[in-house]
C-alpha cells in the first residue's frame, strides 16, 4: 500500500530532477527513467486509494520529460 512518505519522496526527487534537466542531459535521462519506473509500480498500487491521481499526474509528467529528453537528444545528433 502506498503511502505519504513514499509519495513526497517521489516529489522531493521530481523537484531535483527539473532542476536537473535543465542542467544535464544523458545522465538526466537514465535518472528519469528510474523514476518513471518508480513512480509506475506506485501508481499501479495506488488503485482505489487517495494517491492515485497524484501518482498518475507524476507518471504523466515525468513521461513527458522522457520524450522531451529523446527529443532533445534525437536533435543535437541530428544537428
Amino acid at each position: 500500500m502506498v503511502n505519504q512518505q513514499q509519495v513526497d519522496r517521489l516529489t522531493e526527487e521530481l523537484e531535483d530532477l527539473r532542476g536537473a534537466v535543465v542542467r544535464d542531459g544523458q545522465q538526466m535521462s537514465d535518472r528519469v527513467e528510474k523514476l518513471l519506473r518508480e513512480a509506475r509500480e506506485l501508481h499501479q498500487e495506488s488503485h482505489g486509494t487517495a494517491f492515485e491521481p497524484a501518482l498518475r499526474s507524476v507518471e504523466n509528467l515525468l513521461g513527458c520529460v522522457q520524450r522531451g529528453l529523446l527529443a532533445k537528444s534525437s536533435l543535437r545528433k541530428a544537428g
